[in-house]
């Protein structure tokens, strides 16, 4: 991919942290966080509309056909939000815990609350005392799954996790592998409510 970016012209690439508008979650040292600000419809939208400028200045004959495009993405995305939004909020227990921090933002976006992150950071280990703070939680809360990406994770600490609570691992898709965006969403969503009603 890096000799690809490279050949763009900068006036062609559109950096996604640099665009406006985008709802950006702040820790309690007012520290931006970034993981997958997508996983957020709105700031879905908001990149939408930005990439459909874009391309209107880079494309402008075919501007109208994107300006289409995003109209009916948009449309789609209330519907997913709705969709989540209802469906999240039936649940009883909301506690998520996952393997890697990749999702606050769909956590804020449908109403969930972050339990528990295994791996705090990219190749952070989690230490023992973490893992003993995470299995607490789990049995406090009585939480039935760890959510997790097949990109990030590492089957031994779920391995030492799982020997002390009966516990699954469901895995979710923050990249949209095999699929349109609409469809990631709305698969996120399916398993994260399959995973927190069981």
């Amino acid at each position: 991919m890096e000799g690809l970016l490279q050949s763009i012209p900068e006036e062609r690439k559109v950096r996604l942290l640099d665009i406006k508008g985008l709802h950006i979650i702040e820790d309690e040292d007012h520290h931006h966080k970034h993981p997958a600000v997508w996983l957020d419809p709105d700031n879905a939208t908001v990149i939408a509309q930005s990439l459909t400028k874009k391309l209107g200045q880079i494309d402008p004959e075919n501007k109208k056909k994107y300006e289409e495009k995003l109209k009916k993405f948009m449309e789609k995305i209330t519907e997913l939000k709705n969709y989540g939004l209802k469906k999240i909020g039936s649940l009883k227990t909301k506690k998520f815990i996952s393997y890697h921090y990749a999702w606050p933002y769909f956590t804020e976006a449908f109403g969930l609350e972050y339990a528990g992150v295994i791996e705090m950071g990219h190749g952070r280990e989690p230490t023992p005392k973490h893992l003993i703070n995470i299995i607490n939680t789990i049995k406090r809360y009585r939480i039935k799954s760890i959510f997790a990406s097949r990109q990030f994770y590492n089957g031994k600490y779920i391995r030492l996790i799982k020997s002390s609570v009966n516990v699954k691992v469901i895995f979710l898709d923050p990249f949209g592998i095999n699929r349109g965006y609409i469809d990631m969403m709305k698969h996120n969503i399916d398993m994260v409510y399959k995973g927190l009603s069981q």
